[in-house]
């Protein structure tokens, strides 16, 4: 029995050691990554914010707003934080940590993002449980036993490891401000009828961080616009009336694209149904430029 006690008492050491020393060694590669969703998240989430205007979204945001470009039409400098398949719950403990520094003047934010259900990405902020109270506040509400397993850094980095390795789309990295550029090919049925727009569901926990951005973006003294993205759907008239309903008491401007023509008629300025190409991506910043340069409540 003691012979047993000692061997297992070796291995557990064994294994502890393996731990701190492979996750040692993951996270240096993580910190320097330059897989770009990664690369987003470390810029929002460890260093402090030195923009004017920032972009939090999916990637319906990452792909379709250039920040250099709204930096050279307007003279404010600004960063897209978007991340690929992420939701409100990844945006908020996101939004929470940029305002602990430096406060930008304004942020964007995708009104898809009452739309994500899925709660997996969640484990894409594990590498900032430990370090960072606003992270820790949503892993521990909504994946309460992950604590214990976040004891280990194997598990912490297990997730992230394939995308540590991809750079794909990483060209220019340092220089793109977050934003994610598509090819400028468009899709081919350009002639071919809009799909009917889904009605989306909207859970209770999104409505509820969805509130929770908006209202400590603004108590903070941040202008706020709420962008409802050019989808190549006839959008569902049901869900934009619950949409612009939920932000009707809001104090934020919402830029609402879904119904417009000048887009969803332009099926060469999109990567496919959801996701804007270059081209449509400059189209959709230079609208956005628009609205904030004639917007004198904050931007003189």
């Amino acid at each position: 029995m003691k012979l047993l006690a000692l061997k297992l008492g070796a291995f557990a050491l064994m294994f502890i050691a393996a731990d701190v020393c492979i996750g040692h060694i993951v996270k240096s590669c993580y910190a320097t990554t330059r897989n770009t969703n990664l690369y987003n998240a470390n810029h929002g989430f460890q260093k402090p914010n030195d923009k004017d205007v920032l972009f939090f979204g999916g990637s319906e945001i990452s792909h379709s707003i250039d920040s250099n470009l709204l930096t050279e039409k307007t003279g404010l400098s600004s960063y897209n934080l978007a991340s690929d398949g992420c939701g409100i719950l990844y945006q908020y403990p996101l939004l929470q940590t940029v305002l602990d520094g430096k406060k930008p003047q304004a942020v964007l934010i995708s009104s898809m993002q009452l739309n994500n259900t899925a709660r997996s990405y969640i484990s894409r902020m594990y590498p900032y449980y430990n370090d960072n109270k606003h992270v820790k506040n949503i892993v521990d509400r909504f994946f309460p036993n992950e604590y214990l397993k976040l004891i280990f850094q194997g598990y912490v980095y297990n997730s992230q490891i394939l995308r540590i390795m991809d750079s794909s789309n990483s060209a220019n990295i340092l220089k793109l401000n977050g934003y994610i550029p598509l090819g400028v090919v468009g899709m081919q049925d350009s002639k071919a009828p809009l799909p009917s727009g889904e009605g989306y569901d909207i859970d209770s926990d999104n409505i509820y961080y969805f509130n929770q951005f908006i209202d400590l973006a603004t108590k903070s003294g941040v202008k706020v616009y709420v962008l409802i993205p050019p989808i190549r759907e006839v959008a569902n008239p049901k869900y934009l009336d619950r949409i612009h309903g939920l932000l009707s008491d809001k104090n934020v401007t919402v830029l609402d694209f879904s119904r417009d023509m000048g887009f969803l008629n332009d099926a060469s300025i999109y990567n496919d149904m959801v996701h804007l190409n270059r081209l449509g991506a400059e189209k959709l910043t230079s609208r956005i430029i628009d609205a904030i340069t004639t917007d004198k409540t904050w931007h003189k």
